[in-house]
C-alpha cells in the first residue's frame, strides 16, 4: 500500500534538529490513524518498547523502591492500566500478559535486571513472528544491545556477562579481544562503539548508538511504503529521545534515579554482608 500523501505531509527529520515546533503526540496519532489495519497492528510494535519501559518502571517502583518516573510516550498502554495490571492483563499485548502471569509471584525476589531480561525475551520472541521490517529491525536492535552489553561487562567488573548471548560476540567484543574481518564487515560500527564505551561518557555513547540506528533506518528505500512509515516513526522517536535526554539529565527525578541505582550496586570486592 502506498502512503504517499501521509509521508509527504509529515515534518522533515534530521539528527540534532530543533524539535521544539514538532507536535510529537500529534504526528504519531496522525500516522496511526492513517494506517491500514494490518500496518497499524505492526505499528504498535514500534511503541511497545515504551510500554515495556513503563511497565518496568511501575514494577521497579513497587517492588524495588525505585523513583516513580513519568510515563514515557508514545505508548499504547495508559498509566492507570499499568497500575492495575493485576486485574487488566487482557489489556496488554500477549507477550506482556504472559510475562505478568508467569512471573508475578516472583517479582519480590527478582532483580530489576531479571525482570527486564524476562520481559524483553518475550518481546523479541514476539517480533520474530511479525512483518519482515519489524522482525529485521528488532533483530538488529537486539544484536546492538548484546554487543553493547558485552563491552560494558568487559569495562565494568561489577556487571555480570550478559546471558543468552551469541558466543561469537563474547569471544570478540571487549577489552583485549580482536575482532575478525568478517565480524567487522557485518558490524562496521563495532570498533568505534568500543571506543565510545571506553570514554565512559554516557551522552556521547547514547548519541553514537542513535547514529547507528539512524543509518540503519536510512537503508529503507521504498519511499512511500508502510516500511518507510515505520522507519520514519523510529526516527521520530530518536529525535524525541535526544530532546528528552537533554532535558532530563538535569532534572531532579534523573538525579534521584541515578543515586538510587548507585546505592543498589553491590561492590564486587567489598561484601556488604
Amino acid at each position: 500500500m502506498s502512503y504517499y500523501y501521509l509521508i509527504a505531509g509529515l515534518p522533515d527529520l534530521e539528527p540534532g534538529m530543533d524539535t521544539r515546533k514538532i507536535d510529537f503526540k500529534g504526528v504519531v496519532a496522525t500516522i496511526q490513524r492513517n494506517l491500514a489495519p494490518r500496518d497499524e497492528r505492526q505499528f504498535r510494535y514500534l511503541l511497545y518498547p515504551n510500554d515495556n519501559r513503563n511497565l518496568l518502571n511501575t514494577l521497579w517502583h513497587k517492588y524495588k523502591s525505585f523513583p516513580n518516573l513519568e510515563h514515557v510516550h508514545p505508548c499504547t498502554i495508559k498509566d492507570e492500566t499499568l497500575q492495575d495490571y493485576h486485574r487488566q492483563k487482557s489489556a496488554f499485548p500477549p507477550y506482556m500478559g504472559e510475562f505478568l502471569s508467569v512471573y508475578e509471584d516472583q517479582f519480590p525476589n527478582m532483580s530489576p535486571r531479571e525482570m527486564e531480561d524476562r520481559l524483553l525475551d518475550g518481546f523479541y520472541e514476539e517480533t520474530k513472528k511479525q512483518s519482515p521490517f519489524i522482525k529485521e529491525y528488532f533483530k538488529f536492535e537486539k544484536r546492538l544491545k548484546e554487543i553493547l552489553a558485552a563491552y560494558n561487562a568487559s569495562c565494568y567488573n561489577f556487571l555480570s556477562p550478559p546471558s543468552a548471548i551469541d558466543e561469537s560476540i563474547l569471544g570478540q567484543v571487549g577489552k583485549g579481544k580482536s575482532v575478525t574481518p568478517g565480524f567487522l564487515r557485518e558490524y562496521p560500527y563495532i570498533e568505534t562503539l568500543g571506543e565510545k564505551v571506553d570514554t565512559k561518557q554516557p551522552e556521547e555513547l547514547e548519541k553514537f548508538i542513535d547514529h547507528i540506528k539512524w543509518d540503519y533506518l536510512q537503508e529503507v528505500k521504498d519511499h512511500f511504503s508502510g516500511e518507510q512509515v515505520f522507519a520514519y516513526t523510529l526516527k521520530l522517536q530518536l529525535v524525541l529521545n535526544e530532546r528528552l535526554s537533554t532535558l532530563d539529565r538535569g532534572a531532579p527525578h534523573f538525579q534521584e534515579l541515578h543515586k538510587t541505582i548507585k546505592s543498589k550496586i553491590q561492590s564486587p570486592i567489598i561484601s556488604t554482608t
